[in-house]
């Protein structure tokens, strides 16, 4: 039967069955809009090379059985630029076997550095096809009303409501302090597009990092303005007129309540001070819009990064999300190239803020 498997690049008229296949797996509610999300980042990424989209899929005759989506990305490592492929989602038919691994397996073939930031399952192969850990994903919380979500999670609902009320006690003396604390010198405004002030800004700040997504206005565009079915707001830090960092926030409606999320942010890579701003403009933006928990999502190396979501009130939560990376065999960055690095990842760089 597996003989029978036919593996190819996806084209566009691939479309109409795996639409079929994500209807098979998720749904056909959550599948309409997966569909619209599935044309927008496999088809319309400005960062696709020119021979097209590099995502592939399996065929049993006529009948496509499975998918693997990549999302090309271009990532200053050091002083070039080099192209990823970020692995962000496998579709199955789950009455075919074995189709999962040879897939994968077409994929590694790619002339491309690859990442991605497996489930379990996917993890585990991975590492059995000599992938390597990059670093890890850790997510940030700030319980905007404590009372509420903790009342949900918690088996004696009332118990949680009252630890809930502790909670925002605390966390609203901390917002008092730093609700005083300002800079006239920045100015944080916000945008409705991303102009030409957010490729000054990664011509500025892009140097002092050593591994980062380029975040071209063009790209972050197309990653936060054209996706189908979620909003986005910006942030635009200025000093002295000139930009100097940018925060990208969202919202999510998450088991009956509205979850905010700060999906990317940007400055200088030792300017936590604007980052506080920012930060503090963003948390400020969420909880007036009625957000009740707000997550950020950072690796752990970016200490400084972290005690800044310490100071407005997020906590660390111990669930760990895995990156992982594949060097080809035509790549150019080596084993320890990949897993020393200093990576800066937030949720923007992910799938995570796709859904």
């Amino acid at each position: 039967m597996a003989a029978e498997y036919q593996y190819r690049i996806y084209e566009k008229k691939d479309d109409a069955g795996i639409f079929a296949l994500l209807g098979l797996m998720w749904g056909e509610k959550v599948a309409a809009r997966s569909a619209a999300v599935w044309d927008w980042k496999i088809n319309r990424n400005p960062y696709n090379p020119p021979e097209g989209p590099r995502s592939y899929v399996a065929l049993a005759g006529d009948k496509i059985i499975a998918a693997m989506a990549t999302i090309p990305m271009h990532i200053k490592f050091r002083e070039k630029i080099t192209t990823f492929l970020w692995v962000v989602d496998y579709l199955a038919d789950p009455s075919y076997k074995t189709v999962g691994w040879r897939i994968f397996n077409r994929l590694l073939k790619e002339p491309y550095v690859l990442i991605g930031t497996p489930n379990h399952a996917s993890y585990t192969i991975g590492l059995a096809a000599k992938w390597v850990e990059i670093c890890d994903f850790y997510q940030y919380f700030n319980f905007v009303r404590a009372d509420k979500v903790f009342a949900r999670k918690i088996k004696y609902p009332w118990l949680g409501s009252l630890a809930g009320h502790v909670w925002n006690a605390a966390a609203w003396g901390i917002s008092l302090f730093w609700a005083g604390v300002q800079d006239k010198q920045v100015l944080i405004s916000e945008v409705t597009e991303f102009g030409s002030e957010f490729d000054e800004l990664w011509g500025a700040v892009s140097g002092g990092y050593e591994a980062i997504a380029v975040r071209s206005a063009q790209f972050l565009k197309w990653k936060y303005l054209e996706i189908p079915g979620k909003k986005f707001r910006i942030f635009l830090a200025r000093k002295d007129g000139r930009p100097i960092g940018y925060a990208v926030i969202g919202f999510d409606e998450a088991e009956g309540y509205l979850k905010g999320e700060i999906a990317d942010f940007l400055t200088a890579v030792d300017d936590t001070r604007t980052l506080s701003l920012l930060l503090g403009k963003a948390v400020g933006e969420l909880k007036a819009a009625g957000a009740e928990l707000i997550s950020c999502f950072l690796v752990p190396y970016q200490r400084q990064l972290a005690q800044v979501l310490f100071d407005h009130g997020f906590v660390f939560r111990k669930k760990r999300y895995p990156i992982i990376g594949y060097q080809t065999k035509t790549g150019d960055l080596t084993k320890e190239e990949f897993t020393q690095a200093k990576w800066f990842i937030n949720s923007g760089d992910s799938d995570l803020t796709m859904y």
